[in-house]
């Protein structure tokens, strides 16, 4: 660990320089969860559009191949150039140069995080699941430190960011998030008439990703009654796995956003996609055999199965679910304890806090 000090003091050394350029009227926004500028950034960049604002995207995911090292490893200089001279950073998950870095006093750095209610820990809530060594590199690399501002969708969302990110109260902006915009948006539904067949309904498998393990599917596969419904399943990007059962329809080209839309049901587990779905009134069914292992690695904001009613560790209950009755006001309900501005209003109001701080 002692070699990181040395790394991050060296990196503070050649970002010496760059402070030195003179702080403009910009906006920079970092991703590191996607390989082009995320929806949600794209999202805020289109309503600054008519201002006098200079707007710098950087989105590249660091994979683990030579080449994606190399290209992450120079775009750091670039990163440095554009914080350094910019007055507001807009960043949507842990990024290495808002943390570790020494910024010009007037430079506010945002956080946005790309989920909305938060059922499964995050940030710094997981150091205690982690192993030694995973704690003191989180520690050490300055794991979400530096944010002087996190977007929040509603007060229940705020406790779990005031863990994850160690801020106090008065760094939440509970103005919610651009992805809530997008939902209430009817017009960004897929009209692909390829999710429309056979006059049955579609059920959309779309579990959260398994840090280091392989998704085992098989007993919802193997028990699905395809004769009565239609399984989609969407993976999380951090899945690459073609060899799918061919009863399965595998959704690719899609955001899991868009994908709510051509589902009667979303059966998921810890995804933040259960949320979503409901604001869409969709049908959602958590799917949870591994919740013991779960709750260790990483960890559970929400004790799900006492709060959701619709959650279960059996795949016979998770199908027999399908055809009983479902109570769609049990669920609006559930769904507005964690997702509080659900208006068509968000982006509206970033909009005009980025504009207060620019001024």
């Amino acid at each position: 660990m002692f070699l990181l000090e040395i790394c991050k003091f060296i990196e503070n050394i050649i970002y010496l320089p760059f402070k030195l350029f003179k702080t403009k009227r910009k906006i920079t926004f970092i991703s590191r969860q996607f390989d082009k500028t995320p929806l949600e950034f794209q999202m805020i960049i289109d309503s600054l559009k008519d201002e006098d604002i200079k707007i710098i995207s950087i989105a590249k995911m660091l994979h683990k191949n030579p080449k994606s090292i190399i290209e992450n490893f120079f775009l750091f200089f670039k990163e440095m150039y554009h914080i350094a001279t910019s007055k507001i950073l807009i960043i949507d998950g842990y990024c290495i140069m808002a943390s570790t870095l020494k910024h010009k006093k007037n430079l506010t750095i945002i956080q946005t995080w790309h989920a909305n209610g938060i059922i499964k820990k995050i940030g710094l809530q997981t150091l205690n699941s982690r192993s030694d060594f995973q704690r003191k590199l989180a520690i050490h690399m300055n794991m979400h430190q530096k944010y002087d501002y996190v977007l929040s969708s509603s007060k229940e969302s705020s406790k779990v960011f005031l863990e994850a990110f160690d801020i106090k109260k008065n760094n939440l902006l509970e103005i919610g998030t651009p992805m809530l915009d997008y939902l209430y948006n009817y017009e960004n539904k897929i009209s692909d008439k390829q999710f429309k067949k056979n006059n049955k309904p579609n059920v959309v498998y779309m579990p959260t990703v398994r840090k280091g393990e392989k998704l085992d599917m098989s007993e919802l596969i193997n028990n699905f009654n395809y004769d009565k419904y239609n399984l989609y399943l969407k993976l999380h990007p951090a899945y690459f796995d073609d060899n799918i059962d061919p009863r399965v329809n595998l959704i690719k080209g899609y955001t899991g956003e868009q994908v709510i839309s051509i589902a009667d049901y979303i059966i998921t587990d810890y995804s933040n996609i259960m949320f979503e779905a409901a604001l869409q009134k969709v049908k959602v069914i958590l799917y949870i055999p591994d919740i013991d292992k779960y709750k260790n690695n990483p960890g559970l904001n929400i004790n799900i199965e006492k709060e959701f009613k619709y959650t279960y560790r059996n795949v016979s209950d998770v199908i027999g679910m399908l055809d009983k009755k479902y109570n769609m006001d049990y669920l609006t309900k559930f769904t507005n304890k964690y997702i509080e501005t659900y208006d068509g209003k968000c982006v509206e109001r970033i909009k005009e806090f980025l504009l207060d701080k620019l001024a």
